[in-house]
Formats: structure tokens, C-alpha cells, sequence
């Protein structure tokens, strides 16, 4: 069994961590115990078994696969570890993906030291981000001068 994100039209998010951490809940609190889905299952769950179902050459740090990982900031409260054995833990249970300080992906940077470096296009994040800015606020004045919709219940 493997846990992935839906697609962002119907998920807020991409965040794995998450997504792994709602999964283990449920299952402890629907089955009533506790030890159901240990952490270092719950990262399996999230990395080598999803790209094993998918044939994918992926998913862990091993000869002949991508070289596809992260850096995490450990150094962030919600992930300093209290015990040596427990790193696993906090990963699944405290991180909110707001950790995630480098990423490499199929052997190209994408984010160096907690920024996105520029795409494939030499577009960058801030450019994008200030179209979808200027485009949402073309849209809110749009909306000032059409009716209002109803029967849809988009009005609600």
C-alpha cells in the first residue's frame, strides 16, 4: 500500500508529510491501536513503495535509481530531535514541509538553501507569482461588474 497527494484541484496541498501523517491517524484511531503504522513504515509508504507500484526507477538512494532527494533543516524546532532513534518520527509527525531546504529531482537543482532556483525556461517563482498576483486582481474586478450567479449554489 502506498500513500500519495491527489492533484491540487482537489487537495489544498502536495505535502506528503501530511498526507502520511491523515493515513496513520485514521488507521490508529479507526482500528483503536496505537502501534499501526510506525513511522519508518509511513516513509516507505511515502518514498520506495509508491515508485515500486509505478515502475518507476525511484523512490530511494540505491545504484542504477534517479538521484531524486531533499535536505531537511533539522535545526528547525519541530524537527530537532530529542533522541538519537526518533529523526523518523519527527519527519512524519512534526514536519510541515516548510523544512525542506534543498531538492533535487531526475539530477537538476530546483531549490538551493530555501529558495526555488529558476526554471527550465529561466522563469522564476516571483515572476510567476506576480502574474497569478496580477490575474487574480483582474479577476476580483471582473467579478464587480457581473451578476451574481445563482441557481448553483455558487452564491452560498
Amino acid at each position: 500500500m502506498a500513500i500519495s497527494t491527489d492533484g491540487s484541484g482537489s487537495a489544498d496541498n502536495q505535502n506528503l508529510f501530511a498526507a502520511a501523517r491523515l493515513a496513520a491517524q485514521y488507521q490508529k484511531a479507526f482500528h483503536q491501536d496505537a502501534t499501526l503504522l510506525p513511522s519508518q513504515q509511513l516513509l516507505e509508504m511515502i518514498t520506495v513503495i509508491p515508485n515500486r507500484i509505478l515502475g518507476f526507477d525511484q523512490g530511494e538512494l540505491a545504484p542504477g535509481r534517479q538521484a531524486d532527494w531533499i535536505l531537511l533543516d533539522l535545526a528547525r524546532p519541530n524537527l530537532v530531535p530529542t533522541r538519537l532513534d526518533n529523526l523518523t518520527e519527527n519527519l512524519l509527525w512534526a514536519a510541515d514541509g516548510s523544512e525542506v531546504d534543498t531538492v533535487v529531482a531526475s539530477g537538476r537543482l530546483l531549490k538551493l538553501d530555501g529558495q526555488i532556483l529558476p526554471f527550465q525556461d529561466g522563469s522564476r517563482a516571483e515572476d510567476i507569482m506576480a502574474r497569478v498576483q496580477a490575474l487574480s486582481e483582474a479577476f476580483a474586478a471582473h467579478r464587480t461588474t457581473t451578476p451574481e450567479l445563482k441557481g448553483t449554489g455558487a452564491h452560498r
